[in-house]
């Protein structure tokens, strides 16, 4: 007799249904049914198999043990088929490296090349190029305007226009107050 029809004998000797005993033992039911059906192969394996047998085993006043080493012979593992077996490599055979990869190399190697030579160049170009009196522009002779300068500090009040009032209001109150206070304010 297996596992899951000694349980399912006992399960109706102690009078209960499925759904009493998924409610006593906290299983959920379609493991229950499972369980009886001996479909071990739906139900989480390992530890959990092992707690709801005996959790069942508990319920229907069956000996937890008894019930685990019944069910002992299904656990153990069944072999594993062997891999298939690859023939080993022919120590004649010349394995080659495809031609894209060597011209990739090259071409890496071209670029560092002549990036190190543009690199080198320029500074030497830098520092031994002569300066000719020709190629230095001389600077503007023109001054701008009065109207397009700017003031020579943020805070600097423009000069009063004649009917304007003075600008002493426009200025900013902060100028008497700690730049640490102006941030926290």
């Amino acid at each position: 007799m297996s596992i899951g029809e000694c349980l399912r004998r006992a399960r109706l000797d102690a009078g209960k249904t499925l759904d009493q005993l998924a409610a006593d033992t906290k299983i959920q039911l379609w493991i229950l049914e499972a369980i009886e059906r001996d479909d071990f192969s739906r139900i989480p394996g390992g530890v959990f198999i092992r707690g709801y047998l005996t959790a069942v085993a508990r319920a229907v006043s069956l000996n937890p043990s008894e019930v685990l080493m019944a069910y002992s012979p299904e656990l153990v593992p069944r072999p594993a088929p062997p891999p298939p077996v690859s023939p080993p490599p022919d120590p004649n055979e010349v394995t080659r490296t495809p031609l894209w990869q060597y011209a990739v190399i090259v071409a890496m190697v071209l670029g560092a090349v002549v990036l190190w030579q543009k690199m080198t160049r320029t500074s030497h170009d830098i520092a031994a190029a002569p300066t000719s009196p020709a190629s230095v522009s001389a600077p503007p002779t023109t001054v701008p305007s009065p109207a397009l300068r700017r003031p020579k500090r943020p805070n600097q009040v423009p000069p009063r226009r004649q009917g304007q009032p003075h600008p002493s209001h426009l200025r900013s109150r902060t100028r008497s107050i700690p730049l640490s206070r102006r941030l926290h304010r």
